[in-house]
């Protein structure tokens, strides 16, 4: 994807076409920048205190009777959130223990594609993507899906591997021979690839992660430049105020927050359907946004909401 122009009025948002302005906002294909503005390093009201960063450890809870703090690894949420009016306070968990558990996959390697395929090839193009199920054998493959952006015409896929040891062997031993034998690349006109590690997962009605990636039949996606120095701040409002808000409308399945570059990330969630998401983004996202004050933290980002695309959808071998 090239990179956003920078809004040339700094005290201004610029925004093309319709759309919202949150990381879980429906901004199906708008691509809008964010005054470059820094804000003092704050957070949402009724939230509880700062957590730390992914490399360190944090206490949980105010102690025990002896006056002690236990001690979780970060990323590990286990306490109510207020996450504002009309929400209920939820439980959340994300973190890194339980193998198999949506806590488990914490990290994990992404692949985001977006490919322009002109109408008339559109058969073709989706014919050959779904011929990409035969590598449903493939060790460390976690799941695969994607659809068409009906905004832009765009198709898009989302790819995760176990780790990016398993992802590279796929692309060395595999890729290739599959890509030649369904001839995919006669579909397209330009294709733009972009992966990265996970670094935060995001728990919803569906804590396993594989099967929220097949049941799920809208995929919403932000995909983020930060501003510099903000990288922190931005991951914490994913996790104190994004996750939790979009946990508790209802719906949204899964999700997780990939880093496919510095300052980039790639906001991913997974729901059960297009009304449980514009149910949403019409009731719950206007609270959630005011909180996360983007605007301290975000450059640019592009949205899309993709209806997915039952024959894209690679589930691995073992889970069928």
């Amino acid at each position: 994807m090239p990179t956003p122009t920078p809004v040339s009025h700094p005290s201004r948002r610029k925004l093309s076409g319709s759309g919202d302005t949150g990381c879980g906002a429906p901004c199906g294909g708008t691509h809008f920048h964010t005054r470059p503005a820094r804000r003092p390093h704050h957070h949402a009201r009724n939230l509880h205190p700062r957590t730390t960063m992914l490399d360190r450890r944090r206490p949980v809870g105010r102690g025990s009777a002896s006056g002690r703090t236990s001690m979780v690894p970060i990323g590990v949420v286990r306490r109510p959130i207020d996450v504002g009016p009309g929400l209920r306070s939820i439980m959340c968990c994300v973190g890194s223990s339980g193998a198999g558990r949506l806590e488990g996959r914490l990290h994990m390697w992404g692949k985001w594609i977006g490919c322009e395929v002109p109408v008339a090839a559109r058969g073709r193009f989706s014919a050959a993507q779904e011929a990409w199920s035969t590598i449903s054998d493939q060790p460390g493959l976690v799941g695969q899906l994607g659809g068409w952006d009906p905004a832009t015409g765009r198709a898009h896929l989302l790819g995760l591997w176990t780790d990016e040891a398993a992802y590279r062997r796929f692309m060395r031993e595999r890729h290739d021979t599959v890509a030649a034998g369904n001839q995919q690349r006669a579909g397209y006109t330009s294709i733009d690839i972009a992966t990265g590690g996970t670094v935060l997962a995001m728990a919803g009605d569906v804590a396993d992660l594989p099967h929220a990636l097949e049941r799920a039949a809208l995929l919403r996606v932000a995909d983020c430049r930060t501003l510099p120095g903000r990288d922190e701040h931005f991951l914490e409002v994913q996790r104190e105020v994004w996750a939790p808000g979009m946990a508790a409308a209802g719906g949204m399945l899964a999700g997780v927050v990939v880093r496919l570059e510095a300052h980039r990330y790639l906001v991913t969630t997974l729901w059960s359907g297009a009304a449980a998401h514009q149910r949403y983004a019409s009731r719950q996202l206007p609270a959630l946004r005011s909180r996360a004050a983007l605007d301290g933290d975000v450059q640019s980002m592009t949205g899309h909401v993709l209806p997915l695309e039952a024959t894209w959808r690679i589930k691995p071998a073992e889970s069928r």
